[in-house]
C-alpha cells in the first residue's frame, strides 16, 4: 500500500519503541505514550503537518489519541481492523486469558532472547525443523508453549521472502518481547486513555 500512496503524497511508516529498528523506550508501553512519541518523531524528522493517520490493531488506539491531542495537525484518520477500546477497559474473562497468556509468552521470549535461544529456535524454524524448534521452545518456556501458541512461529512462512530476514532478527531481540509484553499488560490503561482523550469526538475529521 505504501508505495502506491507515495505516488501522490509523502508516505511515512515507523516502528514504535522496542519494535523493528527502533530503540527500546520508557515503560509502560501505553497507547498514550506511543502517541506522544510519534509527535516527537514527526517533529524531529521534519515531517510537516497536516497528517492522514493510519493505524492497524493496537495502532488504532495510538492514532485515535494522536488525532484527539493534536487535532489541528490531523486532516484524516484511517483505522484498519482497529482494536476497540470498549472491549479492553474491563476485559471479559476470555480476553483476560489472552492478556495473561501474551504476558507469559513475552516473558519466555525475553528470556530466550537474552540467552540466545530465540536465535537458535528461529534458525531451526528456517531450516524446517519444527519438531526440534518446538522441543527447544518448550524447554525455554518450561513447558509453557502450547500448540495454540504456535501461531508465533507459523505465520512467518506466510510472509514474502524479503520480509523474513529482518523480521527473524527483530523477533529474536529482548527489547521486542519486553515492549510487546508491556503493551499487552497495559492494554486496559491504553483503552481507558483512548476513551478519555477522544471523549469529545473528532468534529468534522474525515474517518474511514
Amino acid at each position: 500500500v505504501q508505495p502506491e500512496v507515495a505516488r501522490f503524497t509523502r508516505a511515512c511508516s515507523y516502528d514504535r519503541a522496542g519494535f523493528g529498528w527502533s530503540d527500546a523506550g520508557p515503560m509502560p508501553r501505553t497507547a498514550g505514550r506511543a502517541a506522544d512519541e510519534l509527535r516527537v518523531l514527526l517533529e524531529r524528522g521534519g515531517v510537516a503537518p497536516p497528517f492522514v493517520l493510519v493505524g492497524h490493531s493496537f495502532g488504532g488506539l495510538v492514532m485515535r489519541i494522536f488525532a484527539a491531542r493534536y487535532r489541528d495537525d490531523v486532516s484524516g484518520l484511517v483505522l484498519v481492523d482497529p482494536a476497540h477500546p470498549e472491549d479492553w477497559v474491563t476485559p471479559a474473562p476470555k480476553e483476560q486469558v489472552k492478556i495473561d497468556r501474551g504476558i507469559t509468552l513475552c516473558r519466555s521470549g525475553a528470556t530466550a532472547a537474552r540467552y540466545g535461544a530465540a536465535r537458535l529456535v528461529s534458525g531451526l524454524v528456517t531450516l524446517g525443523l519444527f519438531g526440534v524448534a518446538r522441543g527447544l521452545a518448550a524447554v525455554v518456556s518450561r513447558g509453557g508453549l502450547s500448540r495454540e501458541d504456535e501461531g508465533v512461529l507459523a505465520p512467518f512462512w506466510k510472509l514474502p521472502p524479503e520480509a523474513r530476514k529482518p523480521l527473524r532478527r527483530f523477533w529474536t531481540q529482548e527489547k521486542f518481547f519486553v515492549a510487546l509484553g508491556s503493551q499487552i499488560a497495559s492494554i486496559s490503561t491504553s483503552a481507558a486513555e483512548t476513551l478519555a482523550t477522544a471523549a469529545g469526538g473528532y468534529g468534522d475529521l474525515p474517518l474511514v
